[in-house]
């Protein structure tokens, strides 16, 4: 393990202006989850991101007997419970059946001491390394979402910060590896949910060391049931037969070929192991209607110390994933209450 690159805390290091600019970013995703009821159509407050879910189910990882002592430390049991949330990365609930086939799964493993959350995504990538540039966009599009869900004659006047912020993401963009995924996304753009791979956009530790995370799906029809909308299909498809993917590890060996700041960049020949197996059964699907299956919270941040994110773009998630559940839980807890007293005679 000697030419494994080790976990400094330098990779995850905020200057005082990204600071600011988090703290600014943190007000405008309160002020927009508080209206988000009504920018979604929706009776709920909604996710700051990945705000739509289209189901939520309950499965199993069980672990190989082989892996290398120093991973069965941090991952000592043979199988482990796990809850899995499958979404869209758009920011608002649209109910049309042709969308852009940008998906996330959200994987929950139960472990004895301290659950284990992994954020992940079909797209590996992120279109800008700049802190403070995404920032500046991510506070724009709040505001001009937020305000035009009041007034859409007022939101106008936010229009050209959008667009000015919005340039940190055209050298990010147009780079090889970013427009390569993107065509492959888009060829795929029918293709059934389950049968992509996900992956972390960022790094986390590994113990000491830093990796990305892989699942992939095991003999999933990318076909099934083409012509249904995305949640039906899902549907369909658990009714009738399980899913099973590979959770793989990729380990960071060379900053070059691995990058743990620039998220334009696929790794390159990086070392896997693959961890175990996720099962997630037939009939296995939750309600996702149910409030508290809507409360359920997967930020990577309550993850142990040695699972913990890694990366500046990272670090800006902890910020906004704590606000963010903070604020949805509040609101639609004082929902739940006011629905309960309705139906007390």
């Amino acid at each position: 393990m000697e030419n494994l690159i080790r976990y400094r805390s330098e990779f995850d290091e905020l200057n005082s202006k990204e600071i600011k600019l988090l703290e600014k970013a943190a007000v405008s995703v309160r002020e927009f989850i508080q209206i988000s009821k009504k920018i979604s159509h929706v009776s709920y407050a909604t996710r700051a991101a990945h705000s739509k879910s289209y189901a939520v189910a309950w499965g199993t990882l069980q672990i190989h007997p082989n892996i290398p002592n120093w991973l069965r430390m941090i991952f000592p049991e043979e199988n482990y419970e796990t809850t899995a949330r499958f979404s869209h990365s758009n920011p608002i609930i649209f109910k049309s059946k042709h969308e852009v086939p940008a998906y996330g799964i959200s994987l929950k493993i139960k472990a004895p001491d301290r659950n284990i959350l992994f954020p992940l995504v079909n797209f590996p990538l992120f279109p800008t390394n700049s802190v403070a540039g995404f920032l500046k966009f991510f506070i724009s599009m709040n505001t001009f979402l937020t305000t035009k869900a009041d007034n859409f004659v007022v939101s106008a006047m936010d229009l050209p910060a959008l667009l000015i912020h919005s340039r940190t993401f055209f050298p990010g963009i147009f780079s090889p590896d970013i427009m390569k995924h993107a065509a492959q996304l888009l060829f795929r753009k029918n293709d059934f949910i389950l049968s992509f791979p996900f992956h972390s956009i960022g790094c986390f530790r590994l113990g000491d060391f830093i990796m990305k995370i892989k699942l992939i799906p095991i003999e999933i029809e990318k076909n099934f049931a083409k012509n249904e909308r995305g949640e039906d299909r899902i549907c369909k498809y658990f009714s009738q037969q399980e899913a099973q993917y590979k959770l793989v590890f990729q380990l960071c060996s060379d900053l070059n070929r691995h990058p743990v700041n620039d998220l334009t960049k696929m790794w390159r020949n990086a070392t896997e192991i693959e961890i175990g197996i996720l099962t997630l059964p037939k009939n296995s699907l939750l309600n996702v209607q149910d409030p508290e299956v809507e409360a359920l919270v997967f930020n990577p941040f309550d993850n142990p110390e040695q699972l913990q994110p890694v990366g500046k773009i990272q670090q800006l998630r902890n910020i906004i994933y704590q606000t963010a559940a903070e604020t949805r839980n509040e609101i639609n807890s004082k929902e739940n209450i006011k629905e309960q007293h309705k139906k007390t005679p």
